[in-house]
């Protein structure tokens, strides 16, 4: 089973992830943001990382096709983003349930490529607090935020809730849908 874990940044994908992997034991991850190219790669395409075509669409589907089949992905990548680079030393072991995670992966990859759909309904600003929580240069966070991570989030994050399988839109739900994913793992 593939289930997408999307929604905007910082809006809590990943911890939702992490309750998930707890709860449903048989479950791999592949983290969409460990697929963005170089950042050398993205400033010759004259995009940035909230942009659909700053990610390695082609190798992330290609991955998880692999991990469908059952076999394991020796070589992942790991993205650093103190680095500006993926670190090519990460193992994902095939499991039962493929757990996709990435603000997009649903835009990316289409909504019929996944058997489930949770999108995480955070609060504008509470993402934008949790993101400058995050990073240091809160200048950099506020401008990059309005003028680049906002619009994004409107053109490419937002219209993927129409798909989801299950909107949460609040960590309060984390414990009921955990164990809804634990039934359907039995």
């Amino acid at each position: 089973m593939k289930i997408g874990i999307v929604g905007p940044v910082s809006s809590g994908k990943t911890t939702f992830t992490e309750k998930m992997l707890d709860t449903l034991t048989n479950s791999c991850v592949i983290h969409a943001d460990d697929y963005f190219y170089p950042f050398e790669v993205i400033q010759q395409k004259k995009t940035d990382y909230d942009q659909p075509d700053a990610i390695d669409v082609k190798l992330l589907y290609d991955h998880i096709k692999i991990l469908s089949s059952g076999k394991n992905l020796l070589c992942a990548p790991k993205y650093s983003f103190d680095a500006h680079e993926s670190v090519w030393n990460h193992t994902i072991e095939s499991k039962e349930h493929i757990i996709i995670e990435g603000h997009m992966c649903v835009f990316l990859l289409d909504p019929s490529f996944f058997d489930l759909i949770i999108y995480i309904d955070t609060h504008d600003f509470e993402c934008f607090q949790r993101r400058i929580k995050r990073i240091r240069d809160e200048t950099n966070v506020v401008e990059q935020h309005f003028t680049k991570t906002l619009p994004a989030q409107k053109k490419y994050v937002e219209p993927q809730r129409e798909h989801a399988t299950l909107c949460v839109n609040s960590f309060e739900h984390f414990v009921f849908i955990c164990y809804i994913l634990f039934l359907l793992g039995k």
